[in-house]
């Protein structure tokens, strides 16, 4: 507590204090001398006047060491047991007992509770296992253990001790170690017992900044070293880093002490800082955050690397959002919360960063009001590690570069010897002082001073030794007896010689501080503060013990202080009487008087004297000042006694006031030099001064002044000149004084002027009535030094300084350095001067400069170079890594310098450094430079690939081959990107972007630039080279699009749809994907037609059904021309041909019955990569080449070449299909009839193929080690739409999610997926390509991102965008607007049996005709629904699965009764529906049953329906279908509609029922027609029956109808299982047919169309003319693809899913399939589409190494894993094996996978029951696949599958 009140208020205080610890001390116990935050206050000045520290005691021999407490906890490092550490300082508290403690915490979370005046621990704790230093990679700084290294902070109203802690998630012993399991806790401990308030600790792990979401915390890499700052109702901590290593951002970290939630995560690298990017931490020696107590916080930090500021002045009100080198005041808001109101930032920045010369070293302190002046009322002082102290204004700190001449604008900067690491010491009273520990020098002593409004800090001292030479020396530390003047102690922790010195705070007159005791700590830990409680100063150590040093508190004797007051000079007082009472019994031994004789004593006793307790005895004393001023001694009366306790030395205080009634001289300095004068250099000479004081109480008067050159004592001589100037030697004196007034000083100036170089000296004698002083003037003049600056050339020479001409590098290359040096040189006589620097700015760390000084030490300010030697510097030019084909720029950069040599004055020294590049041909004739110039790096799939054609992918990819390969192309656009791929187009990409998103090295040569994945690494970018002749270089937007209206005599005829069984034109030409490219490569035909971006038909005539269409419909704009329209999905832009009659030259192979010559143009290059051309060879049956099979639009030879690299042959077919393998099928032959004369659908520059005719290339350098192909990825779209859902935009995520009602996570990810899994919700997103949440709200934070985030494609379709790094791809359920059918629902929910079942209710369509169909619950079974728009209505359910099978046919009546089994509990869904017709229909029924037990793994990709243990009853019109499931195996039941036409009205109930344990179900549905494919695993024994009924009010018989059959078919096995289907309908049926199933175990789906803007199935294709239905089934198995789409007779695609607006009753698949016309396979834009249901679903394997599945557990927090032993994590290859493995080699019982990817190993499963929060979840919550294998399950968000080992 300090206070600077006068007296009488004081003592006024002292009584409401006192009244305070009478009625309040039941709740705040604090006591006057306890020490409760570093430093002793908020300020942080370490000014502590409470603790009863009397110099007379403490430099005494009575004040030693207490005690020293040894702290018992030790840590096993290396076989040994290290001590512990104390880094964080101890703090003193007095509890509700009265009882003053000690608090102490470690290194190795080891806290005691430690008696303050005995040592004696009283309570001890341990926190956690702490972290160790190994695992920071040499960083020794604190070592072996990291644990509580910052100091806490105690708050008294609620005896609660805050810190923080560093440790790992894994608190055994063995755990596992490394930075990614480190964790920091926030503590909050009872200072009573020492345990955990509630609320705590804190888990600071993951969280994310509040100012720059893309931070976010790591304990491993962070460190806590401030102190902690406790204001109001929230306490604070700053992070920094360790050895300013890893990514670390610094952190001011808030929380409310009572809850401990987080209010404050404030990064000081902050918005738009990027991820990667480190810096700007808190850490400051320890020292503590800093506080007003009124609303403020300031704090100093350290360097960074984002530099925002960089030689442009800002003012402190607007801060830079990196806080970087800086000293910051913030505001802290009511809620906790901090905003940046100011900020200091050094002007020379970017210098300090270079040399990692941190500001923050050393806290900002808040100095005492008494520090005030003028208009500047608050100042604070921070001391960085360049040696500068810089003293500020705290309500103004600066800014950057607000000073006169771009430099500081602060109060003053004072340049220390070395570097700062301890916070300033600070004394208010007796005028002010501040004291700097430096290391290895003096401690700096600063007098405050105010003239005329301005603040100043004179250094007027030093301490008499040196401080430690190795880092160390403590922060400031001053004490004060109550604020009494002349009691303050400036204290002093080090780390070498003696570790505890105490000198007294007032200099003496010799300019140093006056020791007046010292200890030596063994261990003394670095960069600490003495800590004080009640006349004890602690110290803590890092071999584990805490040292106590005072004097014994209790004395024996209660003696009279005297005050004399004041006397004259020689003069005696009257006798004063001291009287001293026994507290205890006591024998006086002796008296003796300690300091100047200015007191005496008289009147002793005789000694010894005994006196016992109670008694007094008294003697005299007297005061004769011999100097003037506050004068003060002690008697020091020496005593034994009995008891314990009590000190053997009590002093009495002699004080009193000296004045001198006559004159009295004092000159000050006594001796005044100059040093490195040059002789002539300043006109007039160079002045300083001497102060000339009177102290006397009466007119000084000066009788005599003699000068003398020789010595003090004379010869004298007369000077020249008068009094007003008096000149001696070379010196001149002015206004020598005659007389001074009483009690005053005079200044005056003294002159150094020498005629010559030369030793000059003048010893001045001044006589007075007050004395007589001598004052010593010496000085030095020297000739001047001669500067001579050079700079090296190329050839080594030396080329000197000409201020008309820059130093030049000459030309240097990108990516490249060259390296230079500067000389300087003194070409001065013998006797010349130093040359000195004065003014020396290096170019050095100047952002964006690439010309630099490898350093700012050399020929840095204040470098001297001495006659004949010189010095230099290095500087260098290094041209960043560029793209080739950039033009040449010029780099420069200056080197301000100034020198004491007068001839060379103040130089802005320049360097010039000409940048270039490669350039890769066809170079311009005329300057050559490339013709393709670099355009920039542009955002890849925006959406889409910004180029359309793809050249090549390789291994030897090179910016200027691709350039080369475009240019002989005709391209006016080469890209390359993904490091090996080359790509080609006509149209300039839209987005340009800063060129470090473009950041692959090519795979063909690492020092060039081959797009890249952005400065987040989460995106695409291709860098981009265009032909400056054809492209003007700008970012025009291209116009349009807009219809070509025709060129080539062509003419548009509009939009028209492709025909009704048939292509509309039947000649497919492979032209470059525009319009006049087609129309070239039609020439000869009638028609030419565009569709699809770029496919280019030809024909004679228009085939049936192609009409004319709306022109809306052909909106796709063309693949190599985004300009204009290139038709659209089943549609083309036609053109005719001049009038509409046949060119005169007909082609060869057009349609109807003209024979035109085919087009030229296409050739067959010899050579592609290492393929050489062989022939054109036939296509055979089974395929010429079958290992590897690729079909697209784009194909050229390259990608074809590219994607069978590691084959032997690679053959194009038909322009767009590739085929590889090592041997041709027998039977394929040299084709000589012309049948390879297609164009390549990508490049119409060349052929690929024919009708089975394939262009067949060899690699001759073939060998069985060839690698494989790399991928050819796809450009990203945003799906705008599916189902109901609605996409909304890119949000952002939030700490706890944005979306919090469901996860799942997937390596097949897709937005289609997603949205299946989040039925019933009202939002969905996708984030990170993977992972997919639902919600019905947002929670607070996540806004709508425009920062691009969302750039990911999607893990399960490339070709789409699935959010992002804390992105969103946020979608909304749309309510439809209009229905005419309608649905209910109810449900309820009751425990039940230990299987699954799965029900899916699927709502109609909004039409009145349609037809239903929905599959029943099938425990474990695959779930197919769809909606089926047909122009009748039916609804009805079909059950169908595989043989082998025993089959029944079963009519049932049309009435039946529902029933549930009374031993299951049961979900029940209630629905219904109703359609109306204009016809009735006469009743029928039929029932149709097929249903078939396998394997009990599954897959699902699209649409996973899962509910974990229900039982569930879906009622639809009064019937009911029940479920029941066993154990053992596991059924799978797919359910097909098959279309029926009826007309009438009906309406239907569908019910069903299965076994159930849990109530956690996802039901995927769709409000429009749509079609999922579900994969649950469940188990066999099952009974279900599916019961249906429709019904019709009135029914009329129509001729021509039929019953519809129901096949039930049952599985024969060794368990029981039956299933019964009965279905009752009203239906009239024209037809009804059911397809067999001969492509078992694949399942007909029907007939779906293409989707508008894309294609249905994209995950995979292939394209032949040998396609069968097989075929294409097979291919997509090979993909471990469920879905296979037939199109076009001769198309296959794949997918794992269908959009949920899919139908599948579809018209149009009629085309018979190409390789068997006895099998349909599809239509014009539709696909025949099957699913193969053989394909196994994913599941938790009962087994694996021995280790047993224990089931789904949830993981509820971080903070408290089920698993708390190892963990590790993979977010590519993690498998449920991995992860036993990993636990089982290190000795764990239980193994884990949650998330997808991650793995934990534990002893222990941390459920409630064994003391944990775990807790038994539903298996379905457990339903994320495994990152490394698709086909295992491996947890999920917040839960996790755990294994056993031996059981």
């Amino acid at each position: 507590m300090r206070s600077f009140i006068p007296l009488s208020a004081q003592s006024l205080i002292t009584v409401f204090l006192s009244l305070h610890v009478l009625f309040v001390q039941y709740v705040d116990s604090l006591a006057s001398t306890d020490t409760i935050t570093w430093g002793g206050s908020n300020d942080r000045t370490g000014y502590q006047n409470n603790h009863n520290m009397d110099p007379a005691v403490v430099g005494s021999a009575q004040f030693g060491l207490l005690f020293k407490t040894k702290l018992p906890g030790t840590y096993p490092i290396n076989g040994q047991n290290v001590p512990e550490q104390i880094f964080s300082q101890p703090l003193v508290y007095t509890g509700s007992d009265g009882i003053q403690y000690v608090y102490v915490a470690t290194t190795q979370n080891n806290v005691y509770k430690i008696v303050a005046n005995t040592g004696v621990i009283v309570a001890s704790r341990n926190l956690h296992r702490p972290f160790l230093v190994s695992d920071l990679d040499g960083c020794v700084d604190i070592n072996p253990t990291v644990g509580v290294t910052a100091t806490g902070v105690i708050d008294p109203d609620t005896d609660t001790w805050y810190m923080t802690s560093k440790t790992y998630i894994d608190q055994s012993l063995t755990g596992a170690n490394g930075r990614p399991n480190g964790r920091y806790y926030v503590h909050a401990i009872s200072t009573v017992d020492l345990s955990e308030r509630p609320n705590f600790p804190v888990n600071l792990e993951g969280m994310v900044a509040r100012n720059n979401p893309v931070r976010s915390f790591n304990g491993g890499i962070h460190h806590q070293r401030p102190g902690l700052l406790h204001t109001g109702d929230y306490v604070y901590a700053g992070f920094a880093s360790h050895c300013v290593q890893y990514n670390f951002t610094g952190w001011i970290v808030g929380w409310h002490k009572g809850t401990g939630q987080l209010v404050e995560r404030f990064a000081t690298e902050g918005a738009g800082v990027g991820p990667d990017v480190p810096g700007a931490g808190v850490w400051m020696s320890g020292g503590g955050l800093a506080s007003d107590d009124k609303g403020s916080m300031f704090f100093a930090s350290g360097n960074g690397y984002a530099s925002q500021l960089n030689g442009i002045p800002v003012n402190g009100r607007n801060p830079p959002t990196s806080l970087e080198e800086a000293a910051v005041h913030m505001a802290i808001n009511d809620d906790g919360s901090l905003t940046v109101v100011d900020f200091f930032m050094p002007w020379e920045k970017t210098q300090l960063d270079g040399a990692d010369k941190d500001l923050g070293t050393s806290p900002l302190e808040l100095l005492p009001s008494q520090f005030s002046c003028g208009d500047v009322k608050r100042i604070g002082v921070v001391t960085g590690k360049s040696g500068k102290t810089y003293w500020l204004n705290l309500d103004n700190l600066g800014g950057y570069q607000n000073g006169p001449n771009k430099l500081d604008n602060v109060i003053q900067v004072y340049q220390n010897e070395n570097s700062v690491y301890a916070g300033a010491g600070v004394y208010p009273l007796e005028g002010g002082y501040i004291y700097i520990n430096v290391i290895q020098y003096q401690t700096h002593v600063f007098k405050f001073s105010c003239n005329d409004g301005v603040p100043y800090f004179n250094k007027v001292a030093d301490s008499p030794e040196k401080n430690a030479y190795i880092l160390g020396v403590g922060h400031g530390t001053v004490t004060s007896l109550n604020d009494q003047p002349g009691t303050g102690l400036v204290w002093t922790s080090d780390v070498e010689g003696s570790n505890l010195r105490i000198y007294n705070a007032i200099p003496n007159a010799n300019g140093l501080l006056t020791e007046i005791n010292s200890f030596v700590t063994p261990g003394t830990t670095k960069f600490t503060r003495p800590v004080f409680g009640n006349g004890i100063v602690y110290q803590g150590t890092t071999v584990g013990y805490l040292y106590a040093y005072g004097a014994p508190v209790n004395l024996p004797l209660n003696c009279t202080a005297l005050q004399f007051g004041t006397a004259n000079l020689n003069t005696s007082t009257a006798p004063m009487t001291v009287r001293c009472t026994a507290n205890t019994a006591v024998t006086v031994t002796a008296a003796s008087l300690l300091g100047n004789p200015n007191f005496a004593t008289g009147g002793l006793p005789n000694f010894p004297l005994t006196v016992a307790q109670g008694q007094q005895f008294s003697f005299q004393a007297t005061f004769t000042p011999q100097t003037v001023g506050p004068l003060s001694s002690s008697v020091i009366l020496n005593t034994t006694q009995q008891a314990a306790g009590f000190s053997i030395n009590t002093p009495v205080q002699l004080k009193g006031t000296g004045q001198s009634q006559a004159a009295l001289l004092m000159v000050t300095p006594n001796t005044v030099s100059w040093n490195g004068v040059i002789t002539g250099q300043q006109a007039g000479g160079v002045n300083q001064s001497v102060v000339i004081t009177n102290l006397g109480s009466s007119p000084l008067s000066i009788s005599n002044i003699q000068y003398s050159i020789v010595g003090e004592t004379g010869p004298w001589i007369s000077p020249n000149g008068t009094r007003t100037a008096t000149v001696v030697s070379a010196f001149t004196f002015y206004n020598m004084p005659s007389s001074v007034p009483p009690n005053s000083a005079l200044t005056v100036p003294i002159n150094f002027n020498p005629p010559r170089s030369g030793n000059y000296a003048a010893f001045v004698q001044i006589v007075s009535n007050g004395g007589t002083k001598v004052l010593d003037v010496l000085a030095a003049g020297s000739d001047q030094p001669q500067a001579v600056l050079e700079f090296q050339s190329l050839d080594g020479g030396w080329i000197p300084f000409d201020n008309t001409t820059s130093f030049t590098f000459g030309n240097v290359t990108e990516n490249t350095s060259r390296y230079l040096k500067m000389r300087l040189t003194n070409n001065g006589s013998a006797n010349a001067a130093a040359l000195s620097v004065t003014v020396s700015k290096p170019p050095f760390g100047v952002a964006g400069s690439i010309i630099g000084a490898n350093n700012q030490v050399d020929l840095a300010e204040g470098t001297l170079v001495y006659a004949g030697q010189n010095l230099t510097a290095t500087l260098f030019c290094s041209v960043p890594k560029s793209q080739l084909n950039v033009d040449p720029y010029n780099g420069t950069a200056q080197w301000t310098m100034n020198l004491n040599d007068p001839n060379f004055g103040k130089q802005h020294i320049q360097f010039f450094c000409n940048a270039v590049s490669e350039q890769a041909p066809p170079l311009d004739p005329v300057t050559q430079q490339g013709i393709y110039r670099y355009g920039g790096c542009f955002k890849e799939n925006n959406p889409g690939r910004q180029l359309q054609t793809a050249i090549y992918s390789g291994a030897n990819n090179t910016n200027e081959q691709c350039i080369s390969l475009c240019a002989a192309a005709g391209y006016i656009f080469a890209g390359t990107q993904y490091e090996q791929e080359c790509w080609c187009g006509y149209n300039r990409p839209k987005t340009v972007v800063d060129d470090a998103n473009c950041n692959f090295g090519c795979t063909g040569n690492v020092n060039e630039i081959c797009g890249g994945n952005g400065i987040d690494g989460a995106g695409s970018y291709i860098s981009l080279f265009g032909d400056i002749t054809r492209w003007n270089g700008n970012s025009t937007d291209a116009p349009g699009p807009y219809v070509n209206p025709g060129t080539l005599n062509y003419t548009s005829l509009g939009c028209y749809t492709e025909g009704t069984n048939s292509r509309a034109l039947n000649v497919q030409r492979n032209a470059n994907n525009t319009v006049a490219s087609c129309l070239q490569a039609c020439q000869g035909y009638l028609y030419s037609g565009v569709e699809y971006g770029g496919q280019c038909f030809c024909g004679n005539t228009l085939a049936a059904g192609s009409v004319n269409a709306s022109a809306t419909d052909c909106g796709m704009t063309c693949n190599n021309n985004q300009t204009e329209y290139c038709g659209g999905p089943s549609r083309l832009n036609i053109y005719i041909y001049g009038n509409g009659t046949l060119p005169s030259t007909p082609p060869s192979n057009g349609g109807g019955n003209n024979n035109p010559s085919t087009p030229s143009g296409p050739t067959i290059p010899s050579t592609i990569g290492n393929f050489t051309y062989q022939s054109c060879y036939s296509e055979i049956p089974g395929r010429a080449l079958s290992a590897f099979a690729l079909a697209d639009n784009s194909i050229t030879l390259q990608t074809c070449a590219s994607n069978c690299t590691q084959y032997q042959y690679f053959g194009v077919e038909y322009g767009r299909e590739c085929y590889c393998g090592n041997t041709l099928g027998s039977g394929s032959a040299p084709a000589t009839d012309g049948r390879c004369n297609m164009a390549c659908s990508g490049n119409s520059s060349f052929i690929c193929g024919g009708p089975n005719g394939l262009t067949l290339y060899r690699n001759l350098n073939w060998t069985t080690s060839t690698p494989p192909p790399p991928s050819n990825p796809t450009g990203p779209v945003i799906v705008p739409s599916v189902g109901s859902f609605q996409y909304v935009d890119c949000h952002t995520e939030v700490a706890g999610r944005a979306l919090t009602g469901k996860a799942v996570a997937s390596n097949g990810m897709t937005v289609q997926y997603c949205a299946g899994n989040c039925t019933g919700f009202t939002f969905f997103a996708v984030e990170y390509g993977q992972e997919c949440y639902c919600g019905n709200s947002l929670s607070a934070g996540s806004v709508t991102a425009t920062d691009g985030r969302c750039s990911m494609t999607c893990a399960g379709n490339s070709s789409t965008i699935c959010g992002g790094p804390n992105g969103l791809s946020l979608y909304q359920f749309v309510v439809p607007s209009s229905s005419s059918s309608t649905s209910s629902a109810a449900r309820t929910t009751t425990p039940g049996t230990s299987t699954r079942a799965t029900s899916t209710l699927v709502t109609p369509p909004t039409s009145s005709t349609s037809a239903v169909m929905s599959v029943t619950s099938a425990s474990g079974g695959t779930s197919v629904s769809s909606v089926i728009q047909s122009s009748t209505t039916s609804i009805f359910s079909v059950t169908v699965s595989t043989p082998p099978v025993t089959s029944s046919v079963t009519s049932v009546p049309s009435t039946t009764t529902s029933a549930t089994p009374s031993s299951a509990s049961s979900l029940t869904t209630v629905g219904s529906t109703s359609s109306t017709a204009s016809t009735s229909s006469v009743p029928s029924s039929s029932s149709i049953t097929s249903s078939t037990t396998i394997r009990s793994s599954t897959s699902s990709v699209s649409g996973v329906t899962s509910s974990a243990s229900t039982s569930t009853t879906t009622i639809l019109s009064g019937t009911t279908t029940t479920s029941q499931t066993a154990s053992n195996t596991s059924p799978l039941t797919t359910s097909t509609g098959l279309p029926t036409s009826s007309s009438g009205t009906s309406s239907g109930t569908l019910i069903s029922t299965g076994a159930s344990t849990s109530t956690s179900r996802s039901v995927l549905s769709s409000s429009g027609s749509g079609f999922t494919t579900s994969f649950l695993p469940g188990s066999s024994a099952t009974s279900s029956t599916s019961v249906f009924s429709s019904s019709t009010p009135t029914s009329t018989s129509q001729p021509g109808s039929s019953t519809l059959t129901t096949v039930s078919t049952r599985l024969t096995t060794s368990s029981t299982s039956s299933s019964t289907s009965t279905r009752t309908s009203s239906v009239t049926s024209s037809s009804s047919s059911v397809p067999s199933n001969a492509f078992f175990p694949a399942i007909y789906l029907g007939c779906a169309p293409e989707l508008p803007n894309g294609r249905l199935l994209s995950v995979a294709s292939t394209s032949n003319s040998a396609m069968t239905i097989p075929s294409c089934i097979s291919f997509c198995t090979a993909q471990n693809l469920p879905l296979a789409g037939l199109e076009y007779s001769r198309e296959c695609y794949c997918g794992y899913g269908l959009s949920p607006s899919t139908v599948v009753n579809a018209t149009g698949c009629t085309m018979p399939c190409a390789g068997n016309a006895q099998q349909m396979c599809g239509g014009p834009s539709r696909l025949s589409v099957y699913n193969n249901t053989s394909l196994s679903p994913p599941s938790a394997k009962a087994i694996i190494a021995g280790y047993s599945y224990q089931g789904c557990f949830t993981d509820p927090s971080a903070a408290q894993r089920t698993l708390q032993g190892y963990s590790t994590s993979n977010s590519t290859s993690m498998t449920q094996e991995f992860c036993v493995s990993a636990c089982q080699t290190r000795g764990y019982k239980y193994a884990g996978v949650e998330f997808g990817r991650e793995c934990y190993c534990s002893n222990q499963l941390g459920t409630v029951s064994n003391g944990g929060k775990g807790a038994s979840a539903p298996e379905g919550d457990c339903s994320m696949l495994c990152t490394g294998d698709g086909n295992e399950f491996c947890g999920g968000s917040a839960r996790i599958g755990v294994w056993l080992s031996g059981v």
